[in-house]
């Protein structure tokens, strides 16, 4: 189970390393041909794909451990406790992400049914993009718990 979900995360990643590559393209073409004939959505389309560039790493970034830590006081307590910490804030940062990851859901599915599109962009629909936002919250939030089940069985072992 461990290896899918690494793999999972992984290509979450690529994807969305490809989608920033495709930013960067459409960005530099569209600056190349602004003078002639600039390709109309470049801005709207770069928004879309950089909320899946965020949300698409953001467990993997966690699964990494590459998230911003502050440790300057909890550093200077033993391990049991630093665990300990690490639940109770993986506990919090679920509960949060859970509801962020509902009301994300609820916005992609409306934006699906009412066929919401980009401002000014006839036929740019919004849902694509929007339910990458609950897809990476929900997966944090399973990465989230896998940690701190891991911290819990360390800790009861200790």
């Amino acid at each position: 189970m461990a290896r899918f979900w690494y793999g999972l995360m992984s290509w979450m990643a690529v994807i969305a390393a490809v989608m920033l590559a495709a930013i960067v393209l459409a960005t530099d073409v569209n600056i190349l041909l602004r003078f002639g004939s600039p390709i109309m959505g470049v801005v709207e389309v770069s928004e879309f794909l950089l909320i899946g560039t965020i949300f698409l790493t953001i467990a993997w970034t966690q699964l990494q451990g590459k998230h911003i830590r502050v440790t300057l006081v909890t550093s200077r307590f033993p391990q049991k406790w630093q665990d300990i910490l690490i639940v109770v804030t993986n506990a919090i940062g679920i509960a949060i992400f859970v509801l962020i990851t509902w009301k994300a859901g609820q916005a992609a599915w409306n934006a699906l049914i009412y066929g919401e599109t980009a401002y000014g962009q006839e036929g740019l629909y919004t849902w694509p993009a929007r339910s990458l936002v609950p897809l990476g919250c929900g997966t944090l939030c399973i990465q989230l718990l896998i940690q701190s089940v891991e911290k819990i069985r360390k800790i009861v072992g200790d």
